[in-house]
């Protein structure tokens, strides 16, 4: 897990988080770099080329079929 999630539309389980973060410096250091791996692993500049190659195909094929 890459953050300490927090229900939508409580403010006490968010402060709840966030003093958890503070107080847990190292638990928190390790989530903040799974967090970045994450996104370095999905959202590089090669999987954009990848992404927009794919949707450029698929247009084209619906526009041909048209």
């Amino acid at each position: 897990m890459s953050g300490r999630p927090a229900p939508p539309g409580e403010p006490a389980a968010l402060a709840d988080a966030i003093v958890e973060t503070l107080q847990q410096s190292e638990a928190a250091r390790r989530r903040a770099q799974a967090g970045r791996e994450h996104v370095l692993e999905r959202h590089s500049a090669a999987w954009l080329v990848r992404d927009v190659d794919e949707l450029s195909r698929e247009l084209l094929a619906a526009k041909k079929a048209a």
